[in-house]
């Protein structure tokens, strides 16, 4: 977290409580209110949070839980019944100021087939469809979905940037590259961590490879920065550290399911 300015947070090795849930939530096989709970009770206490929801009465519940615990937040779901803000139609945001139905027209998008936006077919094509988004080089339907939640992030942490300064500081983060930055500092933590490397568990459990994260941060720390991606890098080491990253994803995505 405190290099790449990413990280995950596997609920059942995380939560104290949640971990113990998760076996019964498996043996029933249908939703309950645990479904709910989970984004609710974050581990890392965050106090800037965007959270997608599958209906808008779920929506509005979570509203009004994220509004008396203080911290800014906002709330979608896409009334086709993404869980997102999917440019497939028009979709509903509720934050600190209140609650509204927008069209992809406000972040000057146009609407979106749902077939445009199709996932890959494989855990190898998820994790190239990742990396060629965050290199700048996806589809102009998946750049503009990523774009257009990623500026919700921002605005919901930081409710005095307007929407548009907030779509022009995500597309800033993704053509400069340094959005593909924190993806490769992130793979890189995941591939020379000592536990990854030892092949053994880290302390509490936790699967190895897994990076420290530091939820509170304290008082009076300075903004965080990336380091600049090294200059004159040779297409082959570009190549190189792109399957590092691929083989780091896979990895990820194998010992932490989302």
């Amino acid at each position: 977290l405190e290099t790449a300015g990413i990280t995950y947070l596997h609920a059942p090795l995380f939560h104290p409580a949640m971990r113990h849930v998760g076996p019964v939530r498996k043996e029933l096989g249908f939703k309950t209110f645990f479904n709910l709970l989970g984004p609710l009770l974050n581990p890392a206490r965050v106090t800037k949070q965007l959270a997608g929801v599958y209906s808008p009465a779920v929506a509005e519940l979570y509203a009004g839980v994220l509004g008396k615990a203080g911290g800014s937040f906002a709330i979608v779901h896409s009334l086709d019944g993404y869980d997102e803000v999917s440019l497939t139609g028009e979709f509903l945001l509720l934050n600190g100021s209140g609650s509204g139905t927008h069209a992809p027209d406000v972040f000057g998008f146009e609407i979106l087939a749902p077939e445009s936006l199709t996932g890959g077919a494989s855990l190898d094509e998820s994790a190239r469809m990742l990396v060629s988004i965050l290199k700048n080089r996806g589809t102009p339907a998946q750049t503009n979905a990523v774009l257009a939640n990623a500026a919700l992030a921002l605005h919901a942490a930081n409710p005095a940037l307007s929407l548009p300064d907030a779509l022009a500081a995500a597309r800033e983060s993704l053509e400069s590259g340094r959005a593909f930055r924190s993806l490769e500092i992130f793979a890189e933590k995941l591939t020379t961590s000592p536990r990854r490397a030892a092949g053994g568990g880290g302390a509490g459990g936790r699967p190895a490879g897994f990076g420290e994260a530091t939820p509170n941060p304290p008082a009076g720390r300075p903004p965080h920065r990336l380091p600049k991606p090294p200059d004159g890098a040779t297409r082959k080491n570009a190549e190189g550290a792109e399957k590092s990253i691929l083989r780091a994803l896979r990895v990820f995505i194998a010992n932490y399911p989302l």
